[in-house]
C-alpha cells in the first residue's frame, strides 16, 4: 500500500541494487536481472499492478545519477532480454 512504501521500510529497489551490485559471478547476476524484468516481459495491463514493475523503474531512476554503468547495463539487458525473449514485439 501506499503508506507502507511512504514508511521507513527500506524499498524493494534499494535491497535488489545492493544484491546485484554485490553480485561477482556474471551467471548469478544475469540470473538476478532476469528475476527482476521477468515481471516486465509478461505484463498484462489488464491483470498486473504496476506494483510488479515499480522496483525495476525506481531502481534505473535512483541508480542514474550515481551508477550511470549501472543503469545502462540494466536497460543493456532488457533490451537484449527482450528481443531474444519476444521477437514479435519487436518485428
Amino acid at each position: 500500500s501506499n503508506r507502507i512504501l511512504s514508511s521507513d521500510v527500506v524499498p524493494r529497489w534499494a535491497l535488489i541494487e545492493w544484491f546485484i551490485r554485490c553480485v561477482r559471478s556474471p551467471h548469478i547476476a544475469a540470473n538476478a536481472r532476469l528475476a527482476l524484468f521477468m515481471d516486465w516481459l509478461c505484463f498484462d495491463p489488464k491483470q498486473d499492478s504496476i506494483m510488479l514493475i515499480e522496483p525495476g523503474i525506481l531502481l534505473m531512476y535512483h541508480s542514474l545519477a550515481k551508477y550511470p554503468g549501472f543503469t545502462a547495463s540494466l536497460l543493456e539487458f532488457l533490451v537484449l532480454v527482450a528481443e531474444n525473449y519476444c521477437p514479435p514485439a519487436f518485428e
